[in-house]
């Protein structure tokens, strides 16, 4: 689960990445991702319209961490492609939205040890883990966005939503 977690948390920080409405181009790139799709919305000049929007997943990644909690410094990364995605704004906020993941594309940068990522790689998409051959996708609907004011940072938010994985829906 915390592994879930955490590619989900960095699909939402880190993979939105590019917008493009359905009608005239918008296009908002962000270099580095960490909340700079609540820093663009917070400080655009002009509101961005009430709509949804489709995310460009070629200009998109997902960045994911892994970490074994018992071995101290030990984390794995690497990414993970996007199928199709959507954000839907309201009053200038992201409102609601859904990710489509490609759980084929899963790749591993590096490994806590330094070696074996092709093993890893191979090991997340086997029946074992993921499985990726009888589940090719999986998707995360954003149910409700909202600021977490406990955090003192005004560009982090907390999302809820539902993650379908391996044809099993859970709320996150």
């Amino acid at each position: 689960k915390p592994f879930i977690l955490l590619v989900l948390l960095l699909a939402l920080g880190a993979g939105v990445a590019s917008f493009m409405p359905p009608a005239a181009p918008l296009d908002y790139s962000f270099p580095e991702a960490k909340n700079e799709l609540f820093k663009e919305l917070e400080s655009a000049k002009e509101p961005i319209p009430d709509g949804v929007y489709r995310i460009v997943s070629e200009k998109s990644t997902v960045r994911w961490q892994g970490r074994k909690p018992l071995l101290t410094g030990y984390m794995d990364q690497g990414t993970l492609g996007i199928k199709e995605a959507s954000a839907g704004i309201q009053n200038g906020k992201v409102a609601s939205g859904k990710i489509v993941f490609d759980m084929t594309q899963i790749e591993v940068a590096s490994t806590g040890s330094g070696r074996g990522d092709s093993v890893l790689a191979g090991h997340l998409k086997s029946a074992d883990f993921f499985d990726v051959e009888k589940f090719p996708i999986a998707e995360f609907v954003i149910a409700h966005v909202a600021p977490d004011t406990q955090s003192g940072d005004p560009l982090r938010h907390l999302i809820h939503g539902t993650l379908t994985l391996k044809g099993i829906t859970n709320p996150l």
